[in-house]
């Protein structure tokens, strides 16, 4: 059942936050979840609707628009796709994401994501979460980026593997394919913060990079690459990510002049004219290889996934011209 409409008075002698004092009102609802309610605009301060942002003062009223409470929220199932299973057992699943789908929803109406195709399958895997948008989610791919996921089946997964990606255990390697040449081995170590403007862009701070503006702290980020191929115009690269950033494959490659082939988001008005991959619907990055210790046995194991039949074409393509 949804709330009712709240009415709630900021007494405090300091200034705050509205997100932040929501956040702290309501204990048991995660800050995603509330910074929601600020995209749906259902929260007003003295009548007008704000932003999450907005600075409180003593005295003010903010007002709540009626809304269901996470607990009480439900994904829907999606029976018109499967999950291509890599490996499976009864706590974890790896499978073979295809680009095009996200990893979960961002709204409880979206049914056409990874989530939502697992509860269809699992529907044990409902109630895996320490959030409900994302059922069995322990790391996320971008929607136009294909290949190995790890997904929970149960709670006792779902933070084993959550430990090992905080501990950074598990390692992650990609194929991608960049324009340019790069004939040696390589590190980028540029901490990444969110665009100042396009919430859906990162940035990367650079040497050069002394005037640009973001809107997050900056976070450590490392990428090491590997030339596996060098074409005339286009390098296919391995990948390995020492750390799990949004976007981070994207926006490290980009930074020193190689963003991946088909990726419009990174790639400069000059990059666009270069690249020859004729990609149009996606970015050429696939998560080809995972390693992590076992969660049973704890042994490490590793598997591994080839690129999927476009990126095969597109690869072929780009190397024979």
């Amino acid at each position: 059942m949804p709330t009712k409409r709240q009415h709630l008075s900021y007494t405090r002698s300091e200034t705050s936050r509205v997100d932040a004092f929501l956040v702290e009102y309501f204990p048991g609802i995660s800050r995603s979840y509330i910074h929601r309610l600020f995209l749906d605009k259902k929260v007003q301060v003295n009548d007008r609707t704000v932003r999450k942002g907005h600075i409180l003062r003593p005295g003010d009223l903010v007002s709540i628009e009626p809304f269901v409470l996470p607990s009480e929220r439900r994904l829907q199932p999606n029976f018109t796709l499967t999950l291509d299973v890599v490996y499976q057992t009864r706590h974890y699943l790896l499978i073979n994401k295809p680009s095009g789908i996200p990893t979960h929803p961002n709204d409880f109406e979206d049914t056409n994501t990874i989530s939502n195709i697992l509860i269809a399958s699992f529907p044990n895997a409902a109630t895996v979460f320490d959030d409900p948008l994302r059922p069995g989610i322990v790391h996320r791919l971008d929607t136009n980026t294909s290949g190995l996921m790890i997904l929970a089946l149960t709670l006792e997964a779902f933070h084993y593997f959550r430990s090992l990606f905080n501990a950074r255990l598990v390692r992650k390697t990609y194929t991608a394919l960049v324009i340019g040449k790069i004939s040696e081995p390589g590190e980028i170590n540029f901490p990444i913060a969110h665009h100042h403007k396009n919430h859906r862009k990162m940035v990367a701070l650079t040497n050069k990079a002394g005037g640009i503006s973001y809107r997050s702290k900056p976070r450590e980020a490392k990428t090491l690459f590997s030339p596996l191929k060098i074409g005339s115009s286009c390098t296919l690269l391995e990948v390995r990510t020492l750390t799990g950033r949004m976007h981070q494959v994207r926006i490290h490659l980009s930074s020193i002049g190689h963003p991946l082939c088909g990726d419009r988001l990174y790639q400069s008005v000059k990059h666009f004219q270069q690249d020859i991959s004729g990609l149009k619907h996606r970015h050429f990055l696939h998560a080809s290889s995972l390693s992590f210790p076992d969660f049973e046995s704890k042994e490490e194991v590793t598997y591994k996934v080839g690129l999927p039949l476009d990126l095969q074409e597109t690869m072929n393509r780009c190397f024979s011209l």
